[in-house]
Parts: C-alpha cells; structure tokens; sequence
C-alpha cells in the first residue's frame, strides 16, 4: 500500500494534535498562568473524532478513484467549520479552542485540492484512452 495512504491521516492528525498542545500554554486575554490541560484534552478529542470519521469517508485502504468520497469529506469539513465558527465564534477564548476551526478549514480547503487533482486524473487516463 501507498504510505501516503496507510501514513497520511494519523500524520495529518499529529500536526494539530501538536499545534493544538502548543496553543495549550496562551490563556488568550485572560490573566493565567497555567497549561490549558482542558481545553487541550478537549481539542485533541475533536480533532481525533474528526479525523476517525474522515477515514471512514475517504477509506484509504480501499480508495481508487472516487470523487464522491472527497465530496462528502468536503461537506463534513464544512459542517465541521460551521459548527465550530457557531461554537467558538466568541473573543477573548484560549487560542487553543480556535485549532478545531483552522482544523476544519484546511481540512476543506485540503480535500477540494484532492478533489481538483483527482478529476485531473482521470480526465488524462481518459484522454490517453481515447
């Protein structure tokens, strides 16, 4: 199996999971000192959901080329960026609890270039057919 399939999804979890740890030490505007360990443990559980239910759409092990699975990732990122632009869509918060909504946007934004790269694909094997 490709790595890039087997590796990618827990590799991208581990990129938030360690901004989302480093934003654990900024309490935002509030005056305070200690690690976030809360909010911290909270994110990393959002983000670990998160990224389960991408892999149950996209199913790396199984994937071919299939745009609807990078549609219905699309609409769960966006769903995930409304839902946690309504949340968490106050000032003053730790910017800990802010990764979930930069995790849903790049999430979006990743797999619309999946997508666009996808179809690319399979519109030269088709041409190279023809």
């Amino acid at each position: 199996m490709n790595p890039i399939r087997q590796y990618g999804l827990p590799f991208y979890w581990l990129i938030f999971a360690i901004w989302a740890a480093m934003q654990g030490r900024y309490a935002g505007f509030v005056w305070q000192t200690e690690y976030q360990w809360g909010a911290a443990i909270f994110v990393l559980a959002v983000i670990t959901v998160s990224v389960v239910i991408l892999h149950l759409i996209i199913r790396p092990h199984t994937y071919s080329t299939s745009s609807p699975r990078f549609g219905k990732a699309f609409g769960f990122s966006v769903l995930l960026l409304i839902m946690f632009s309504a949340l968490l869509g106050f000032t003053d918060l730790p910017p800990v609890l802010y990764v979930p909504s930069k995790f849903a946007f790049v999430t979006a934004a990743l797999t619309l270039i999946c997508a666009a790269v996808e179809t690319a694909v399979v519109e030269i094997r088709k041409r190279k057919v023809n």
